[in-house]
């Protein structure tokens, strides 16, 4: 779920469980790829989506990377989110979640919430007290807005025609739960209900064309010790893994020194991401020429330091040749790519 206010929510969450049509729609040719092996991780995957599906659209373009690990880190993925305003206008106040509705083994014995100790949304199968089937929610970059388990029963996603009747999870209930902050940390993590997590990062301002990236984690406890400490491990284990998608300032290693590197996937049709390494904060300008030399795309940005990545589509060229430039300062480095239609 993404939103700047309580009448604007894009979703793929649906507000009715009969509901068919999500608000999210495919990128030309943003269909998910798989890459094994990855540039970051032993397996990857990359896709490209809008929100020009949706009742009241942002316009955001949003390329979403998974990435897999083996043992004894697989047990977690990791989704990286670069989000791209693509409104012609500033947007504010942005938010960005996960809604997991989980249903573990039996949907209405569900409890869960937020462990400070390691910074992660749990949920589990409550019988008689005794928990178990851990599922988590950790974010590894970003501010958050809201970590928490709550009650589906306060938010029926039953249209007012069944019986018993409910108004669906509506969009302002959408928006409140993504700036809840730590509203549902405790409530109900005795409780046993039919119950959905709900992690998110925020608020978010993107300028024109402006990029920012968010990333979340997806954990999973060990089958043989399922246990809220072994979902505690996995937490850890994500925090740690993913140096190069995590926020510098919260003491991840930095690079050492500005890198640009070769463009993935390539060869590409027409989708693609452009990646380099930022040793410090600081202002770059990306160029994409023809074999002319003729410029065809050119942005510039402020970027945070560590991994930048920026999402870029040759729909409307033809195949061939392109070649990329990044500058930094006085640093500058250009690379080929090679668009196959």
């Amino acid at each position: 779920m993404i939103g700047n206010g309580y009448s604007d929510v894009s979703s793929g969450v649906h507000s009715y469980l009969t509901e068919p049509n999500m608000d999210f729609r495919v990128a030309p040719s943003g269909g998910i790829q798989l890459l094994v092996p990855g540039p970051d991780a032993p397996q990857q995957t990359w896709a490209m989506f809008d929100d020009s599906h949706a009742h009241r659209p942002l316009g955001v373009l949003i390329t979403q990377e998974s990435f897999m690990y083996d043992a004894p880190n697989n047990d977690f993925v990791a989704l990286r989110y670069i989000l791209k305003n693509t409104s012609g206008a500033t947007l504010s106040d942005l938010y960005i979640g996960l809604f997991m509705d989980w249903d573990i083994f039996n949907f209405s014995s569900n409890s869960g919430g937020y462990e400070t100790n390691g910074g992660f949304v749990w949920q589990a199968y409550n019988t008689a007290g005794i928990l178990s089937r851990f599922r988590g929610l950790k974010l590894i970059e970003g501010t958050l807005s809201a970590a928490g388990v709550l009650d589906s029963g306060v938010y029926r996603h039953a249209p007012p025609t069944l019986n018993p009747p409910g108004d669906g999870y509506t969009t302002d209930e959408k928006f409140g739960t993504l700036t809840c902050g730590s509203l549902y940390a405790d409530v109900n993590k005795a409780v046993r209900s039919d119950m959905f997590s709900i992690i998110a990062s925020g608020p978010i301002t993107l300028s024109p064309n402006q990029l920012d990236t968010v990333v979340f984690a997806i954990l999973a406890a060990n089958n043989t010790k399922n246990t809220l400490d072994t979902l505690r491990a996995a937490a850890m284990h994500a925090a740690s893994v993913l140096t190069d998608v995590t926020d510098p300032d919260q003491g991840t290693v930095l690079p050492r020194e500005f890198t640009l590197y070769q463009n993935y996937p390539n060869p590409f049709n027409p989708a693609t991401s452009i990646i380099f390494d930022l040793p410090v904060r600081g202002r770059y300008k990306l160029e994409i020429f023809n074999v002319l030399g003729q410029t065809l795309y050119q942005v510039e940005a402020e970027a945070r330091p560590g991994r930048v990545v920026i999402p870029w589509s040759g729909d409307g060229y033809a195949s061939g040749a392109y070649f990329y430039r990044v500058t930094v300062g006085e640093h500058s480095f250009t690379r080929k790519m090679m668009l196959l239609k």
